[in-house]
């Protein structure tokens, strides 16, 4: 990865609110609309089955792509096919 799409990537995904972790959910959104979620084969942070399992729990459809944890980047065609549904 380039240092430009590095700094793309960190500028873009912004920080994780720590909150979010300790705040109850009373209506899950996958309950009612329609998911997807990108399961990436040659993922090094997170386990492919962990993903597809995740994805399974919540009924998501879920397109495989040959990637690592940045699909956007290896794949940008594929990944943005997925978030244009």
């Amino acid at each position: 990865m380039s240092k430009e799409e590095t700094n793309l990537i960190a500028t873009t995904q912004g920080a994780i609110r720590g909150a979010n972790f300790e705040e109850k959910v009373a209506i899950a959104a996958w309950d009612s609309k329609p998911i997807w979620s990108i399961v990436t084969t040659s993922d090094h942070m997170i386990n492919p089955s962990l993903l597809q399992d995740t994805a399974n729990k919540i009924r998501a459809k879920t397109p495989v792509l040959t990637a690592s944890h940045v699909p956007m980047l290896l794949q940008p065609e594929a990944a943005a096919k997925v978030i244009d549904h």
